[in-house]
């Protein structure tokens, strides 16, 4: 959890990291191939601007990557996420 915290710098990034999100963030993207923010954010009840942020936390600690496609951005789960939802999901 600490290494969470200090990936976490700017003011445009999450004050805290929520574990429980964070679980569900990996839950929902394991389920899909590549799902779209819109729809990662309706499926995690955030809302866009905190979805972004987590998605970006993600990416930074190599658990997701996303591919923008003109205005759509695009996001998936890395085979270190996957490793990072057994051991959290346990």
């Amino acid at each position: 959890m600490a290494r969470l915290e200090r990936m976490v710098r700017s003011k445009k990034d999450l004050k805290r990291v929520d574990l429980d999100v964070v679980i569900r963030f990996l839950n929902i993207l394991s389920e899909t191939n590549v799902i779209g923010i819109t729809k990662l954010q309706m499926k995690t009840g955030t809302n866009h601007s905190t979805c972004v942020k987590y998605v970006k936390l993600l990416e930074r600690l190599g658990l997701a990557k996303s591919v923008i496609h003109g205005r759509k951005k695009d996001v998936s789960i890395t085979e270190r996420g996957r490793e990072a939802l057994k051991i959290l999901s346990v």
